[in-house]
């Protein structure tokens, strides 16, 4: 087994069998694939402390609800709320990061395309049916995303880990960046925040069979009521993938028109792709530089890259040109690569 966690389970689960470790990717849980009653399953144990826990009992909440609903997500085939321990049916697939950019490495960016506009269609589908029924204190940390949550826990996350421990502005630069968050947060007030959000809706957290007919979403703790929108951008604007911005465009323009078409006039998607992506960068600073998480260094570059394209492109205009011009330089500087 080469973990001492393995004995404890097997005296406490005998329905539990072959627990191998795997990696926890982003995560301070603790995965491991084995068999339950027989049947292939992967089981969490919670990270440390009664947060751990809390996240634990998100996971196994949430990820009930959504298969009840219908959503793909993997079946929940036991779940302890108290220990924070969750076991779930393996799912026979690969991430779609891995998957999507090998077809497009092959020259398959079509069917890659096709793909995403059906998981688009699905996510606009489990912005609104997991909304149904949904209860909030199932919820890890805050219930609701709006925009007071995108500017202190997206926009000053951001500052925190790149801006200031990574790049180590100064501080008359950091305050003007902080001022102009402030202000793209204030574009999110009244934002219809009614449906279900996965809030790490990207491809390392979407698994794909190997030919593509098959998909299940995972990693779905974070969830919580929010826009629809912020989702889709999450996956059409994700930094592991390389499409193109005419690519990303075109997919942006199909989600517009599914939730059109399922209700949801004009939602908001460029700014909340913004902050999606300062979420993101943040992220990749903090664990590959801090963390001990080297593997998330390379998308760092095409993050801020990403990140500098979509102020670009805000109906606003110039409403954060310090930021849009700081998030340019950083992708195209070397200061921070180690």
């Amino acid at each position: 087994m080469g973990t001492k966690l393995a004995p404890p389970l097997r005296t406490y689960y005998p329905q539990l069998e072959i627990i191998e470790p795997l990696s926890p990717d982003g995560s301070q849980r603790r995965p491991f694939r084995g068999r339950w009653n027989g049947t292939p399953c992967v089981v969490f144990l919670p990270s440390p402390g009664e947060s751990g826990r809390a996240e634990a009992r998100a996971f196994g909440h949430i990820g009930a609800h959504l298969f009840r609903a219908g959503i793909p997500v993997p079946e929940i085939l036991h779940f302890h709320p108290g220990e924070g321990i969750v076991v779930v049916r393996e799912c026979p697939g690969i991430h779609l990061q891995e998957w999507a950019n090998r077809k497009m490495e092959s020259g398959e960016t079509t069917s890659v395309l096709s793909l995403y506009k059906v998981l688009i269609q699905y996510q606009v589908e489990m912005a609104i049916s997991g909304s149904r029924g949904f209860r909030q204190e199932w919820c890890w940390e805050t219930p609701v995303y709006d925009a007071g949550f995108a500017f202190e826990k997206e926009g000053r996350y951001f500052l925190h880990w790149f801006g200031e421990r990574l790049v180590k502005a100064e501080r008359p630069l950091l305050n003007v960046l902080e001022r102009e968050l402030y202000q793209l947060s204030a574009m999110l007030d009244g934002i219809r925040n009614c449906f279900f959000l996965h809030r790490d809706f990207q491809s390392r957290n979407i698994l794909v069979s190997e030919e593509g007919h098959r998909f299940w979403f995972i990693d779905f703790q974070g969830g919580r009521l929010g826009p629809m929108g912020y989702d889709a951008g999450s996956l059409i604007f994700d930094p592991y993938l390389s499409f193109s911005w005419e690519e990303r465009t075109l997919l942006a323009s199909h989600f517009l028109d599914v939730a059109r078409a399922n209700g949801e006039e004009g939602p908001r998607l460029l700014p909340l792709a913004v902050f999606r992506l300062l979420q993101a960068t943040g992220a990749f600073a903090k664990l590959g530089f801090f963390m001990g998480k080297p593997h998330f260094r390379p998308y760092l570059r095409p993050a801020l890259a990403l990140l500098s394209s979509l102020l670009r492109s805000l109906d606003e205009g110039d409403s954060a040109p310090t930021l849009c011009r700081f998030a340019s330089e950083a992708a195209e500087g070397e200061k921070w690569q180690i």
